[in-house]
C-alpha cells in the first residue's frame, strides 16, 4: 500500500515522502496513529509544505545546539553526593542529576533523555558522559563525582574561614591604629612660636 508520511519514521522515511508499506502495517499502525495518510494530491502538497517549514525550523535547532555544544567544550561537570569512607555513593548519579547540573550551568532546559551515561555511577571518581543536544549534535563531557563534605568538615572549614577573617581584620586594625596617632599628634600640637 502506498502512503504519504505525516511524520518522520526511523527506517521508513521523512514527512512528505510517499512510501510503499505492507497493508497490515498501514492499517494497524500508521493510519490509526495518524503517522501516514492516503497519497492524494492535496495531502502530498500539504505535507511537502509542512516538511519545508520543518526543515527550516530544524536548521535553526541544529544551529542553537551547536552553540550550546561550543559552550560545553572544555567544561567538566562536578557532582557532589553523600558517600561512605570507601567511596561508595548513597544512591547513584543518574541522568536526571546530570541534566539538572547542565541546566543550571547553561541556564537552559536539558531533559534527562538527552543525557547518556551508559550506567548509573555508584562510586566517587571521574567518568565520561554524553549529551545529545540534537540528533546531529552530541557532546562528550568529563564528569567528576565527589563526596559531599561531612558536618565536621563543614564546621572545620567555617572555623578556618572565621579565623582567616579575624586575622585579616586584626592586621587591618593594627595598621589603622598606627596611622591614627600620627595624625592626631600633628593636629593636636600646634606649632609653637619661636622664642627669642
Amino acid at each position: 500500500m502506498k502512503l504519504v508520511l505525516s511524520e518522520n519514521i526511523r527506517g521508513l522515511g521523512r514527512t512528505g515522502d510517499v512510501v510503499e508499506v505492507k497493508d497490515g502495517y498501514a492499517r494497524n499502525y500508521l493510519l490509526p496513529k495518524k503517522l501516514a495518510m492516503k497519497p492524494t494530491e492535496g495531502n502530498v502538497q500539504r505535507l511537502r509544505k509542512e516538511r519545508e517549514t520543518y526543515l527550516l525550523r530544524e536548521k535553526s535547532n541544529i544551529e542553537s545546539s551547536r552553540l550550546i555544544a561550543e559552550k560545553l567544550n572544555g567544561v567538566t561537570l562536578q557532582v557532589q553526593m553523600k558517600a561512605n569512607e570507601a567511596g561508595m555513593l548513597f544512591g547513584s548519579v543518574t541522568e536526571q542529576i546530570v541534566a539538572d547540573k547542565l541546566a543550571e550551568l547553561l541556564e537552559t532546559e536539558i531533559r534527562p533523555q538527552q543525557v547518556i551515561l551508559g550506567s548509573h555511577f555508584k562510586r566517587i571518581g571521574e567518568y565520561l558522559c554524553a549529551v545529545r543536544l540534537h540528533s546531529e549534535v552530541e557532546v562528550e563531557l568529563p564528569l567528576v563525582v565527589s563526596a559531599e563534605p561531612t558536618e565536621e568538615e563543614l564546621e572545620e572549614a567555617q572555623a578556618a574561614a572565621e579565623a582567616a577573617a579575624a586575622a585579616e581584620a586584626g592586621e587591618g586594625s593594627e595598621e589603622e591604629e598606627g596611622a591614627e596617632p600620627a595624625s592626631e599628634n600633628t593636629e593636636a600640637e600646634p606649632a609653637k612660636p619661636a622664642e627669642a
